[in-house]
C-alpha cells in the first residue's frame, strides 16, 4: 500500500512494476492496527494485567473480509498479535465431536485435526507461544481423541480436556461453581493477553474464556474477558451494504444483523450475541461482579474497521459483488447436499435487499449462462479484457452453438491474419478486442486448467510446445497410476494398445499445470514468466456455469480469485 491508497500487487522475478495491477482500496490497514492494538492494551491494563481475548472467524486468511473492505489484508489479525507477541499467548479449542466425525474445512479441504496442526505451526512461524490445546465438550475419551492427543503432544504441547455441564448455559448456578466450571481443568498461563481462538466455529472459545475467569477469580487474580470483532461493524447501520454482506455470509446459519438494544447509543450487532447477552452478563456478575461485568454486547466486543474504512463507495461495491458471490456459493452447495435449498432462496432475498443485480455487478455470469448447457468457464481480468473457455470437443459442435460469435472453423485463414496456434486441445477467437473465446477441443486440461494456461502463457508463444509435451507426458503418468494403461500395469490384461476400451484420460487439473510450470522453471524461460504472472491473478473475477472439481475450487481461491460456479442444470 502506498501513500496514494492504491494496492499493488508484488510480483517475483524483478518483473517491471508499471505492469502490475492497480486496484482501489477502501481500507487503512495501519490505522486499524493501531486503534486495536490500543484498544487492547487498555482493557488488559484494566483487569489487573490480564485479559482473556476470544478471537472469532479467521484468524488467518480471512478472505471475506479481505474482499468486503478492498485493502484489507487477510492476515491481518495475525500480523497485529505478532507486534504483541512479548504480551500474547494462544489457546487453541477444538469440539471433541468435530475430532470423532473426522469433520473437513471446507476452505482447507483437511480434517480439523489436521487444521489444528497447521494452525499450530502458523502461529509458531509467527513467533507467538502456543500454550495448548482444549478439547471442549468431551463425553468420554475416544480412539480419535486418544490419537489426535498424541499428536499434538509430540508437537511439544499439552491437551486440555473440558467436560460438558449440564443445564449449560441456563443453570448458572451449576455453571459458576466447583461442579461446573470449576470441574474444567485449569490451564496455567503466564503473559498478560491470551488469546482463545478456534478451528472452527462451535468450538467452546466462550466457555473456555469464562473458565479460565472462574478458576482465577477463584484464586484472587481479576482477570478480564473482551471479544475480538470485526463484523457486523458496529456503527455502520442494520442495512448497510457491508453489514448486509455479512448476512449473506452467514445465511446458512440464519444469522441476522440487528440493532443492539443493549447499547446506549445506536449501535450494530448480530442476532445471536444479543440474545445471548442477558445470560452471559449474569454469568459474568457472577464470576466478575456486577460493577465490571459489561453492560452490552458492543461494548464486550472490541470492533474499530469502521474507523479505518477510507472509501466507502469501494467497500459498498465490493459488499454487492460479495452478496451475489455468497449466493452462487449457496447454489453450488445446495448441489452437493451441503446446504439446505432455502438458503439459496435466503442468499437470493439478501442480493435483493442489498439493490445487486447479476448483470451489472457480476457481468461476467451472463454470457456464461447463455452458454448452458455446454460447460464453460470465464475470467474478467483487472484491465476489463473477458477470457471465456468453452467445451467444444468438435469445430462442429461449436458451429451448431450458435450463441458464439466466432468462425464456425476456427482456422488460421478465418481470423483475420492472426496466427492461431493450439495447444493442448486449446484454440482461440477475439471478439470485439474484449472477449476472447477459448476453445477446449480435446481433453488435455480441465477447464480451469485450460483459463489458467491462457492467462498464465501468452499466446503469441504457444509456439514453443516445451509445456505442451511436459504436459502430455504428465497425463500418461496419471493413465498408469490410475488403472488407465491397463497392460502397461498387467500385460496379460488382453487390453488392445495397452488401454481398456471403458476407460479413458483424466484431464489435467490446474494444480497439474501449475506443477508443471514448476518444474519446467529452471530450464524455461515460458515457465519463468507464467510463474511470475500468477499474483496479478489476485482479485480477479471468475465464474464457471458448472460445478468445477473441489481440487480446481481449492486452487482458485488459494490464488486469491474471486470465483463462483453456477449448476449446469440451472437456466
Amino acid at each position: 500500500r502506498n501513500r496514494t491508497q492504491q494496492l499493488t500487487i508484488v510480483l517475483p522475478m524483478d518483473r517491471a512494476t508499471s505492469s502490475l495491477p492497480v486496484l482501489p482500496i477502501g481500507f487503512d490497514c495501519d490505522k486499524y492496527i493501531a486503534l486495536q492494538r490500543d484498544d487492547l492494551l487498555k482493557r488488559a491494563q484494566a483487569n489487573d494485567g490480564k485479559l482473556y481475548l476470544e478471537v472469532g472467524g479467521k484468524l488467518l486468511f480471512d478472505g471475506h473480509a479481505a474482499r468486503v473492505l478492498p485493502g484489507f489484508v487477510p492476515d491481518i489479525k495475525i500480523r497485529l498479535f505478532a507486534q504483541m507477541k512479548d504480551k500474547i499467548e494462544v489457546l487453541l479449542c477444538i469440539f471433541s465431536g468435530d475430532i470423532d466425525q473426522g469433520k473437513m474445512s471446507a476452505d482447507f479441504s483437511v480434517s480439523f485435526t489436521h487444521r489444528c496442526l497447521d494452525l499450530i505451526a502458523q502461529y509458531r512461524a509467527y513467533g507467538i507461544l502456543v500454550r495448548g490445546v482444549v478439547v471442549t465438550r468431551v463425553k468420554e475419551i475416544s480412539p480419535a481423541l486418544d490419537r489426535f492427543s498424541k499428536t499434538v503432544q509430540a508437537q511439544g504441547l499439552r491437551v486440555y480436556i473440558h467436560r460438558p455441564i449440564a443445564g449449560y448455559p441456563k443453570n448458572i448456578d451449576l455453571i459458576v461453581s466447583p461442579d461446573g466450571y470449576g470441574n474444567n481443568e485449569y490451564i496455567e498461563t503466564e503473559r498478560p493477553i491470551v488469546i482463545v481462538t478456534a478451528v472452527a466455529a462451535g468450538s467452546g472459545k466462550m466457555a473456555t474464556c469464562l473458565s479460565q475467569l472462574y478458576h482465577e477469580h477463584s484464586q484472587g487474580i481479576k482477570s478480564g474477558y473482551a471479544k475480538y470483532e470485526l463484523f457486523p461493524i458496529w456503527n455502520l447501520p442494520v442495512d448497510h451494504p457491508i453489514n448486509v454482506a455479512y448476512e449473506a455470509a452467514t445465511a446458512d446459519l440464519d444469522d441476522k444483523v440487528i440493532v443492539d438494544s443493549f447499547h446506549p447509543t445506536p449501535a450494530t450487532n448480530y442476532n445471536r450475541d444479543v440474545e445471548a447477552f442477558p445470560l452471559l452478563r449474569r454469568i459474568l456478575c457472577k464470576i466478575v461482579g456486577e460493577e465490571k461485568a459489561y453492560h452490552s454486547p458492543t461494548e464486550m466486543g472490541m470492533n474499530h474497521a469502521g474507523f479505518a474504512i477510507t472509501d466507502e463507495a469501494v467497500c459498498i461495491q465490493a459488499s454487492k459483488e460479495e452478496t451475489i458471490r455468497r449466493y452462487y456459493l449457496y447454489i453450488t452447495e445446495a448441489a452437493s447436499g451441503i446446504t439446505a435449498a432455502s438458503v439459496v432462496q435466503v442468499a437470493r432475498g439478501i442480493v435483493d435487499k442489498i439493490g445487486a443485480t447479476i448483470e451489472k455487478d457480476r457481468s461476467l455470469c451472463v454470457p456464461l449462462d447463455q452458454l448452458k448447457p455446454t460447460p464453460a468457464l470465464g475470467s474478467t481480468l483487472h484491465d476489463g479484457t473477458t477470457v471465456l473457455v468453452v467445451d467444444c470437443e468438435s469445430d462442429a459442435a461449436l458451429a451448431a452453438h450458435n450463441r458464439l460469435r466466432v468462425p464456425a472453423t476456427v482456422g488460421v485463414a478465418e481470423c483475420e491474419g492472426s496466427s492461431l496456434k493450439e495447444v493442448g486441445g486449446l484454440r482461440f477467437a477475439t471478439e470485439d478486442g474484449r472477449i476472447t473465446y477459448l476453445l477446449r477441443t480435446r481433453p488435455l486440461l480441465s477447464l480451469t486448467a485450460s483459463l489458467l494456461y491462457y492467462l498464465l502463457v501468452p499466446h503469441e508463444q504457444w509456439g514453443d510446445d516445451t509445456l505442451d509435451r511436459a504436459l502430455q507426458q504428465r497425463q500418461q503418468v496419471d493413465l498408469v497410476l490410475g488403472g488407465n494403461n491397463i497392460s502397461a500395469r498387467y500385460p496379460w490384461s488382453g487390453c488392445e494398445h495397452g488401454h481398456a476400451p471403458h476407460l479413458r484420460a483424466v484431464p489435467l487439473c490446474a494444480r497439474d499445470l501449475l506443477q508443471a510450470i514448476a518444474a519446467l522453471s529452471t530450464c524455461c524461460e515460458l515457465a519463468r514468466s507464467a510463474i511470475a504472472t500468477l499474483p496479478e491473478l489476485y482479485a480477479t473475477q471468475m465464474h464457471g456455469n458448472h460445478i468445477a472439481s473441489a481440487d480446481d475450487g481449492l486452487l482458485i481461491r488459494q490464488l486469491g480469485m474471486h470465483c463462483t460456479f453456477d449448476n449446469l442444470k440451472d437456466k
